[in-house]
């Protein structure tokens, strides 16, 4: 009887202290915390209400726990809390396109694995602690009646605050990735997997490559590449060495365009240049261009993307060097603003294995844009989804200034490579009929013929060893792709990759798609 009156007050007690100290922290920091629900994947249309009402709701249970005549119903809602936390939780890991990140105090030093046994223990502490206030019987059917009601209850808390999060997982899913206004088309096996091949390390990126030679860079050992006969499947290790190292360096890339290579670190700026033969970089560039993201086009020329110091805004240009003279020139006509000119024009930026041809890929609507080495605008083309506008919504931090998103993006295209006639767009999105659970098992990856403005047919890049592919590139005939610590080689079909039956016109004015009967090649039949 000791322990029946004793240990649902403990439980109160130690609730008090936890939803106390977790309200304290979210309202003392609360415009962070604002901002980090709103990036949540479950919870960015609902951030500015549960914001406020999460802390309150915290502060109103651990005052009902307090006060004795409402300390049940205090412990139903803590176990029903406990509970939608931890549905939240399983849910970003097992379901979530990211993890993103909303605790505070010291909660916020925990892993979310680590989070998630954590609420599951006082979830179940809650449940014991009811279970023991359950008050007694004089008779059988009292106590049977009693003990049903608990288990009622108990279940309706518990199945209540699981319809409730897993509600607002599917209102987020349906959002970001269904959309039933588009069409692909499918082709069987229009890349033939080659071989898998262990890298070790899950922080190479591609580097580039020369004629079978792939070179991987990587972003914890800087000055370290990997080169990687595609056709031997041999693997060598390559040590890059800095004429100079008395630079701030923080972001530092590789790129090799053969005969050379670039090192290069925007927030400087610096860009090394060294050939290939012997690994070793002069300084080629210092404090001429800030830049963001940069490539070089060919051994004199790299292509930037940088904020304009006029406009504000971010723009696309080149970095030209003839002798020792630098021409920096920048186009602010390609990239079209629509609500910030920065983050709502966020793209990848790619090019032809020659360099005559450079591509830039809005990640947050359903545009393109093909350009020459020169940065002449060839083309303004749209991709099959119907986004036209940047779904973005923006916030700027009180203190720091600093302005980011305040609630996840609608990303359109995650990743690309370009060849010299066909442009490889990476989606996540989903068209009409499309199975959701493919996600699961794949990227969906896009073909336009952009020489011609059609769109050709998609595939299913399939995850590496289990592993979503992160970055995927086109060199020749072969389709390169990183997963994890694992590098995929793919050949392309020959005659697929070749022909030029287009099947849907793209149109540069609008999202709009006509159909265009087109005699089809002996292959296709």
């Amino acid at each position: 009887m000791k322990l029946r009156k004793v240990f649902p007050v403990l439980v109160s007690y130690l609730f008090i202290l936890l939803f106390v100290y977790a309200a304290v922290s979210k309202l003392l920091d609360f415009e962070n915390f604002r901002i980090q629900l709103g990036q949540s994947p479950l919870l960015s249309a609902f951030a500015s209400t549960i914001s406020w009402s999460v802390p309150l709701l915290e502060l109103a249970i651990a005052s009902m726990l307090i006060v004795p005549k409402f300390r049940r119903i205090g412990l139903y809602m803590a176990f029903t809390l406990m509970v939608m936390f931890t549905a939240y939780i399983f849910i970003i890991l097992n379901y979530s396109i990211f993890v993103p990140c909303s605790c505070g105090g010291v909660l916020e030093k925990m892993g979310w694995k680590e989070h998630l046994l954590f609420n599951v223990c006082f979830a179940v502490l809650a449940f014991v602690g009811l279970f023991l206030m359950k008050q007694g019987g004089n008779s059988q059917k009292v106590k049977i009646f009693r003990i049903k009601s608990f288990v009622l209850k108990t279940l309706s808390c518990f199945l209540g605050g699981v319809f409730l999060v897993t509600t607002l997982y599917l209102l987020s899913e349906q959002k970001i990735h269904r959309n039933n206004a588009f069409t692909r088309r499918y082709l069987p096996h229009p890349i033939l997997n080659k071989y898998e091949l262990p890298i070790k390390y899950n922080s190479y990126y591609l580097a580039g490559h020369s004629g079978d030679t792939l070179y991987l860079g990587n972003t914890t050992a800087p000055l370290h590449l990997l080169q990687v006969n595609l056709n031997a499947k041999d693997t060598v290790h390559v040590r890059i060495k800095l004429n100079r190292t008395d630079f701030p360096l923080r972001t530092l890339k590789v790129n090799v365009q053969p005969p050379y290579f670039f090192v290069m670190d925007g927030t400087v700026p610096c860009i090394f240049r060294g050939s290939i033969k012997n690994w070793e970089a002069d300084v080629w560039m210092k404090d001429k261009a800030y830049f963001r993201k940069a490539f070089p086009v060919d051994s004199n020329t790299i292509c930037i993307n940088t904020i304009s110091s006029k406009t504000q805004m971010a723009t696309l240009g080149l970095i030209g060097k003839s002798d020792d003279d630098f021409n920096i020139r920048l186009n602010p006509e390609i990239l079209e603003k629509q609500i910030d000119g920065i983050f709502d024009v966020n793209g990848i930026m790619t090019s032809s294995s020659t360099g005559k041809a450079i591509g830039y890929i809005y990640s947050y609507r359903n545009q393109f844009m093909i350009m020459d080495s020169n940065l002449n605008l060839l083309k303004r083309l749209r991709t099959i989804d119907t986004v036209q506008k940047a779904q973005i919504k923006l916030t700027q931090h009180t203190k720091s200034e600093i302005t980011q998103m305040k609630a996840p993006p609608l990303l359109v295209n995650k990743m690309a490579a370009m060849s010299e006639r066909f442009l490889f767009v990476g989606s996540d999105r989903l068209g009409k009929n499309e199975d959701k659970s493919m996600l699961k098992e794949a990227s969906i990856i896009d073909v336009y013929d952009w020489k011609k403005e059609t769109y050709e047919f998609s595939f299913y890049l399939y995850n590496i060893k289990e592993v979503k592919v992160r970055k995927f590139g086109v060199y020749g005939r072969y389709l390169v792709a990183l997963a994890g610590d694992w590098l995929s080689i793919y050949e392309l079909r020959n005659e697929l990759f070749t022909s030029n039956e287009g099947k849907i016109i793209l149109s540069a004015d609008s999202g709009k798609r006509d159909r265009k009967p087109v005699k089809k090649s002996r292959s296709e039949y």
